[in-house]
C-alpha cells in the first residue's frame, strides 16, 4: 500500500472584497468560509487606494547605506473593488518585485488570505496591472452569475481564536533550517499558482516567462520545476510548463 498523501490545494477563487469581509476565517484550519466554500487563495480586481512603507530597523549596513537609514519591512497597500477595502500586506522579501504599482493603480491580484488579531488582509503572490477597465466589468459578471446560478454555500460559524498573538515570539518556534525550507515552499507554490493561472485553455507559460516573474536564479526555478513534476503537479512541453487537468 503506498504512503503518498494526496496533495490538496485550493484554487485562487474570483470573488470581491466584501465576500472576503464578511467571510468566516478559521485560525485552526487558516481557511475562509465564504459564500463560495472554503478558501485559501483569492483573485481580486481592484484600486491601490493608499500605499505606505512601514519601516524597520537600521540595517546596521553601512557600506551601502548611511547609519541611520533604514529599509521598509513591508509594504501596505489599500485596496477597493467598491464592495469594501482590505489591505495588502508585501513583506520584505517581495518588496523589490511589486515597488513598482502605485497608489491609483487598478490591479488583478491573485494571494493567500491571512488574518492578523480581527483583521483579514492578503498576501500578494501575484499583481498585474489592468489596462481596461472592461476586464473589471468581465470579472464582476463571472461573479455575479456564479450567485445566481446559486452555486454558494451557508457560511459556517467558527470560533474566534482566542490566542494572544503579543505574547508569542514566533521566531523562537524556528530554527533558520526551518525557515530556509518555508521559503523554498512558499516560492514553488508562487510557480505553481502562475503555471495554473497560465494553464487555462491549456496554453502554459513558458521557462523564460517564469524566469521574468521570479527574481531568483535560474538555477533555482530549475529545481523548484522539477520538483514540481516529480509531484505530478506540472509537466513540460516544448519548454513550456502546464498543470495537469
Amino acid at each position: 500500500m503506498s504512503d503518498s498523501k494526496t496533495f490538496k490545494r485550493f484554487p485562487a477563487v474570483p470573488c470581491w472584497i466584501t465576500h472576503i469581509i464578511n467571510g468566516a476565517y478559521s485560525d485552526q484550519e487558516r481557511v475562509l468560509y465564504t459564500i463560495f466554500g472554503q478558501v485559501k487563495r483569492v483573485r481580486i480586481i481592484a484600486t491601490i487606494r493608499d500605499k505606505r512603507e512601514i519601516l524597520g530597523e537600521p540595517t546596521g549596513e553601512s557600506s551601502f547605506l548611511d547609519e541611520d537609514e533604514v529599509i521598509p519591512s513591508r509594504i501596505e497597500l489599500d485596496l477597493d473593488d467598491g464592495t469594501g477595502i482590505l489591505r495588502a500586506v508585501l513583506w520584505r522579501e517581495k518588496i523589490e518585485e511589486f515597488k513598482g504599482f502605485k497608489k491609483g493603480d487598478l490591479v488583478d491580484i491573485i494571494g493567500l488570505i491571512n488574518k492578523y488579531k480581527k483583521y483579514k488582509n492578503i498576501s500578494p503572490e501575484i499583481i498585474t496591472n489592468i489596462e481596461d477597465p472592461n476586464q473589471k466589468l468581465l470579472r464582476d459578471a463571472q461573479i455575479i452569475k456564479r450567485i445566481k446560478s446559486g452555486n454558494t454555500q451557508a457560511i459556517p460559524e467558527v470560533l474566534e481564536d482566542s490566542f494572544d498573538y503579543e505574547e508569542l515570539d514566533v521566531s523562537s518556534l524556528f530554527t533558520d533550517e526551518d525557515e530556509g525550507e518555508g521559503e523554498e515552499v512558499s516560492i514553488r507554490e508562487q510557480i505553481l499558482s502562475m503555471i495554473e493561472e497560465y494553464s487555462v485553455g491549456d496554453e502554459g507559460v513558458s521557462f523564460s516567462d517564469l524566469s521574468n516573474s521570479f527574481n531568483i536564479p535560474e538555477e533555482e526555478l530549475k529545481k523548484h520545476l522539477k520538483e514540481l513534476e516529480k509531484e505530478n503537479k506540472i509537466y513540460p512541453n516544448n519548454n513550456v510548463y502546464t498543470t495537469y487537468k
